[in-house]
């Protein structure tokens, strides 16, 4: 009788663990005090793990995915955990903007300047992206669009997390994209990271704060586009004695947010 209640519950557990481990890992860059674990490892061992991972979510969305990766690429020095969250990030997109198409990840290896670096491909056959969508596409908690965010979720973190330790670890991400022509994102790594300790200080863009006005009265603001769950905050918090204010829309939302100036803000992260 409750099985499916507790399987929303579970997903909806395993969604927040996800966001709060983003939203720590991006506090930490922001400070400064994102560490890094380098080592060496075999580059196609991480890619055979990450195609088990894929494979499921991949045949889901009835996908195909492709793998070319070298047998004798060898090995990397860089943080693995970083290395797999980016391409675990890339190609999760992927597979969410795709639908009875391909998921691509291609692996190549090129000298520049006498130094070995290890290129990362990722390429779908998807919905694609214009050139506005790719212009904001790496900003924390942005998405490509409204519609898009309606449609496919997801809370804008991944993208922002992948930019972030790739630059970490001395490399860069980039994007190529048509609409209705796919995506590729390229992880660009130099083989041999050697020195954490001078990037550790990559910062974010931060949110200027806005000045509060005095008051007495206690206002919680919510921003929700299910009325069910205002009538809920609605009958838990009013009889404490909080004044409730309700919005539809992220846009109402950071409308009446500005207007308020709230004590407290419920909102779904999963609004555009």
């Amino acid at each position: 009788e409750w099985v499916e209640d507790l399987r929303r519950i579970h997903d909806s557990g395993k969604y927040l663990l996800e966001l709060i481990n983003d939203i720590l890992d991006l506090s930490k860059i922001e400070a400064g005090k994102m560490e890094m674990h380098v080592e060496r490892f075999d580059v196609c061992q991480l890619v055979r793990e990450l195609s088990q991972v894929l494979r499921p979510l991949v045949e889901s969305k009835q996908n195909h995915l492709v793998i070319e990766c070298p047998a004798a690429i060898g090995t990397m020095q860089a943080d693995l955990i970083k290395v797999r969250q980016c391409l675990l990030n890339l190609l999760s997109n992927a597979n969410k903007f795709t639908e009875q198409g391909t998921v691509t990840l291609r692996v190549e290896i090129t000298d520049r300047v006498g130094t070995e670096w290890m290129l990362f491909r990722v390429h779908d056959t998807g919905i694609g992206m214009t050139p506005e969508q790719v212009r904001k596409l790496f900003r924390p908690f942005t998405q490509a669009g409204d519609r898009t965010s309606r449609k496919y979720g997801g809370t804008g973190l991944g993208l922002a997390l992948t930019k972030q330790f790739s630059n970490m670890m001395g490399g860069d991400v980039t994007v190529q994209s048509q609409p209705g022509e796919g995506s590729t994102f390229t992880i660009e790594l130099p083989a041999l990271f050697a020195h954490p300790e001078a990037v550790l200080g990559a910062v974010l863009p931060t949110t200027p704060s806005i000045p509060r006005m005095p008051r007495t009265e206690q206002i919680v603001l919510a921003i929700d586009d299910d009325p069910d769950v205002h009538a809920f905050l609605r009958d838990v918090l009013q009889p404490e004695g909080y004044r409730l204010a309700f919005a539809f829309s992220g846009a109402e939302g950071l409308r009446r947010a500005k207007e308020l100036m709230p004590d407290l803000i419920t909102l779904d992260v999963l609004m555009p």
